[in-house]
């Protein structure tokens, strides 16, 4: 399945594991954003589609190799110079470890060096404030689903409330600040909502008629810090 922005998926028709990744003139953000997405948000390119970069720090002494220039007319150099293209082949063995193949390989070949740490951020912590009975899945028995409504309304069907946070986090893609759970509902959960604001009043607005709230707190989570080698 292809995603855009050059990412392709491959998919052995038999067994439905990831046969190929490749991608074509990507950035160097997006091959970290694609590497690290399930380290990160728990939910795997496919479903995610790509991430946004708020889990990313960079502490690098260059920067001007990631973000792309402001001026128009120095884009088309910058582009070139800073595109990358990558394939791997994944058997039946490698196919669970496939991006931690690519986080490798990106360690390996890249000037820089990628690892997941704990960092001390400001994020949008997802918090209930009444019954959380009122979420809780009605029939365990049933299938674990989300459908993407008409509407553009999201149904979450007997699923954890991780998957909620997934959606929350790549809808809202002008809300640059992590959306984190911090509601300590363990069971799964049912719940049809409106997911798509970019703005923290109107998706706190939406989020309360289901008990739930984001609010800013200071967390120590995972974050990706990309820095310079030593050489």
């Amino acid at each position: 399945s292809a995603l855009g922005n050059g990412l392709s998926i491959e998919k052995d028709s038999t067994t439905g594991l990831k046969s190929r990744i490749r991608i074509i003139n990507a950035p160097m953000l997006m091959l970290y954003s694609i590497a690290f997405n399930n380290d990160l948000f728990g939910a795997d390119i496919d479903i995610f589609s790509l991430p946004k970069n708020n889990r990313i720090i960079l502490e690098t002494k260059d920067s001007s190799d990631f973000y792309p220039p402001k001026e128009i007319s120095k884009m088309a150099s910058w582009t070139n110079k800073n595109s990358y293209s990558y394939e791997i082949k994944l058997s039946k063995e490698s196919e669970s470890q496939s991006y931690k193949l690519i986080q490798q390989d990106l360690n390996r070949y890249l000037p820089f060096k990628a690892e997941i740490k704990k960092r001390e951020v400001k994020t949008l912590l997802l918090q209930s404030i009444s019954d959380k009975e009122i979420l809780k899945t009605k029939d365990t028995a049933l299938p674990s689903f989300i459908h993407y409504n008409e509407d553009q309304s999201i149904t979450f069907q007997n699923v954890g409330i991780t998957s909620l946070i997934v959606q929350l986090n790549y809808w809202n893609t002008n809300i640059s600040t992590p959306i984190i759970d911090g509601t300590n509902i363990s069971s799964n959960i049912d719940i049809t909502i409106h997911p798509k604001y970019n703005d923290i009043v109107s998706l706190n607005k939406e989020l309360r008629r289901y008990g739930l709230i984001l609010t800013e707190s200071k967390r120590d989570i995972d974050m990706l810090i990309i820095s310079d080698k030593v050489k």
